[in-house]
């Protein structure tokens, strides 16, 4: 398997990796340091699209490694959430 863009950063390694109609799914760790970094990548290979998810403290890595697209998602929400400003928040 062979994924185009997504390389690997110093100290890494694939510790798994599938494929599906064209969508690259790896899940890449920096084992040498502690706590474990863990990180999946995705790579779309008919959209080029490519995103990582890192793996945070107390989730799963192997469920995030099976439903990469969930834990971006909830990200970007969460990412979202943090750019509004106290005032635009309206209460009852």
């Amino acid at each position: 398997m062979e994924c185009k863009t997504t390389s690997l950063r110093e100290g890494e390694r694939e510790i798994d990796a599938r494929q599906a109609d064209g969508i690259y799914v790896r899940l890449i760790g920096l084992l040498s340091v502690n706590p474990q970094q863990i990180r999946v990548a995705v790579e779309d290979s008919k959209t080029y699209d490519s995103f990582s998810v890192e793996v945070r403290e107390g989730e799963d890595a192997q469920h995030v490694f099976t439903h990469p697209y969930i834990y971006a998602d909830k990200r970007m929400a969460e990412a979202q959430l943090q750019e509004v400003p106290d005032y635009a928040i309206f209460s009852d």
